[in-house]
């Protein structure tokens, strides 16, 4: 029971400071390049990129 609580409070932890970033036509990053220039992305973050053709590579070097 101990390990149980114990995991659910590190999961908890590890979720209140991560963020979930949507790049799409109607989202508020229209391409990848957009969200990387705004210098919001941080370690533990998800983004999530709507199918769709986007052009421009100024920030694809550092989408590894």
């Amino acid at each position: 029971m101990r390990f149980l609580f114990a995991f659910f409070l590190i999961l908890v932890y590890q979720l209140s400071f991560s963020n979930t970033f949507i790049v799409g036509p109607n989202e508020t990053y229209l391409t990848p390049n957009a969200l990387y220039q705004a210098n919001v992305i941080g370690s533990g973050d998800t983004i999530l990129i709507h199918a769709g053709t986007y052009t421009g590579n100024e920030a694809l070097a550092v989408w590894r």
